[in-house]
């Protein structure tokens, strides 16, 4: 799982089947975000359900999280609910290119998140990057239904 997640950060699921790379140099990738010819771009109903239960994973750590109830083990069991579900995405992945270039944008907030969270320190910043990947993700991408995060 973590050399799946360690290619996420360099190839989107289009490239995985090509060969293409994608770098990130630092900072969020997420500021990259662009529009379908100011649309929002399509999304699968696969890529909508693995979305879908990352936000309830995360809205359901936020009430633990400010009460400073949440350990150690709980933010490494966030992190791998979150893998798994990104793991699913990469597994299934069918987007066009285009809009799969800009999914994995999202994608790799959302993996340098889970990342932070997994280590010692302040492993809220990682909570909050995946937050503000899921706060970015409606902006840009069909989902309807789309509950934003409440904090």
């Amino acid at each position: 799982m973590r050399t799946l997640l360690s290619l996420l950060t360099l190839l989107s699921c289009s490239a995985l089947a090509d060969g293409h790379e994608h770098a990130h140099e630092g900072g969020s990738a997420l500021s990259k975000l662009t529009l379908n010819a100011g649309k929002r771009w399509q999304t699968d109903a696969q890529l909508q359900k693995a979305m879908a239960v990352i936000r309830d994973d995360v809205q359901a750590a936020i009430e633990p999280i400010h009460a400073g109830k949440f350990a150690a083990k709980d933010y490494e069991a966030l992190a791998g609910r979150i893998e798994k579900q990104v793991a699913g995405v990469i597994s299934k992945c069918k987007l066009p290119p285009e809009v799969d270039a800009q999914f994995h944008l999202v994608l790799a907030d959302v993996v340098s998140g889970v990342a932070t969270m997994k280590k010692a320190g302040d492993r809220t910043k990682g909570v909050v990057q995946v937050i503000e990947a899921l706060q970015a993700y409606p902006t840009y991408f069909e989902h309807p239904g789309w509950k934003p995060i409440q904090h």
